[in-house]
């Protein structure tokens, strides 16, 4: 299977009870690129890089780029104050994450853990720079001409 073909299965939820999955936030924001910030409340390195989006949002705030921050935590109550008290938009916690095909094809076994799609979709970058590296506007910057 293709990795894009395995989003479907990652269950997510947001803050405020509202289900979906990876595949249908992909599938609703075809035409943008796609920054996927997976993370942990309990992780330091995570919560640390947050501060960074604020001048990557300024930066590209008239581009076609959704930053989606997807949390690997067992704990929602926690998951919840730690979304809260670093105020982030496209939040979701994923119910299911150990247990997809998804999350063992990527080998996602560590946070934070940083993946961009292109615009049509498909996993571009699956093991992207942080937002605070020097190189992530290069990124950025190349899939936003394709």
């Amino acid at each position: 299977k293709s990795i894009d073909k395995l989003t479907k299965n990652v269950q997510l939820i947001t803050s405020k009870d509202k289900k979906t999955t990876l595949k249908s936030i992909i599938d609703e924001n075809n035409g943008k690129v796609i920054y996927i910030d997976f993370w942990a409340s309990w992780c330091a390195p995570c919560r640390q890089a947050f501060p960074s989006y604020a001048a990557l949002n300024k930066e590209y705030t008239k581009d076609n780029i959704l930053f989606l921050f997807i949390s690997g935590d067992k704990d929602s109550l926690k998951w919840k104050i730690a979304e809260e008290k670093e105020q982030l938009t496209n939040s979701y916690l994923a119910t299911n994450f150990a247990d997809t095909g998804f999350n063992k094809e990527l080998k996602l076994n560590s946070f934070p853990r940083y993946l961009i799609f292109d615009k049509k979709g498909k996993l571009s970058v699956p093991n992207a720079p942080g937002p605070d590296s020097d190189n992530i506007r290069s990124f950025l910057n190349e899939l936003l001409v394709e």
